[in-house]
């Protein structure tokens, strides 16, 4: 599994877990980093009208959002303070061949945030994040996700988990003493 230290990467336990609060929150925090947001769904979503196709394949789409005035995802992220923010729609098959087609498409060096439980599943980002909260619906199994993430945090936590959070050379960095360990 590859090392990817500009990426972060938010999972949660399952819906309104609190991935995008922790998200927008930890964007807003380095908004001046270049932060590309992206956020990865087995589910179609109808695009915003700000959101432009950049490249499909095989069971995949990538939308490049341009509208941060809605209240999806990506339009949160980008309102927050991303310099971009990505859509992506992908079945769990094709999900590492959308993200290395968008790692073509960006900017090499820029630290990314994705909301993705799937990929987290398949590479080794810098931060992985587990969001969890006692709104959660459709509850998910995540084991194989928790038994790797550096850190698990609850929306009444997620400023202070973000103050421990720094980018050193666009790589995401959780001092060890602050990293949960399960």
């Amino acid at each position: 599994m590859e090392n990817r230290g500009r990426l972060a990467i938010v999972a949660g336990t399952g819906r309104n877990s609190g991935k995008t609060l922790f998200s927008v929150r930890l964007i807003e925090r380095h908004r001046e980093q270049g932060i590309i947001a992206v956020k990865i769904s087995r589910h179609d979503h109808t695009p915003s009208a700000g959101s432009k196709l950049v490249a499909s394949g095989p069971g995949y789409t990538i939308c490049r959002e341009s509208s941060s005035s809605g209240n999806k995802d990506s339009e949160l992220m980008l309102a927050a303070g991303a310099a971009e923010s990505y859509y992506i729609s992908a079945g769990e098959e094709s999900v590492i061949r959308a993200f290395n087609k968008l790692l073509q498409l960006i900017p090499p060096s820029n630290p990314i945030i994705c909301e993705s439980p799937v990929l987290a599943l398949l590479v080794n980002p810098g931060l992985l994040v587990v969001t969890d909260s006692n709104n959660v619906v459709n509850r998910k199994e995540i084991s194989g996700i928790l038994s790797r993430c550096d850190l698990v945090t609850k929306p009444a936590r997620v400023m202070e988990d973000i103050m421990k959070i720094s980018l050193i050379n666009n790589m995401w960095h959780l001092p060890r003493e602050e990293q949960v360990f399960i």
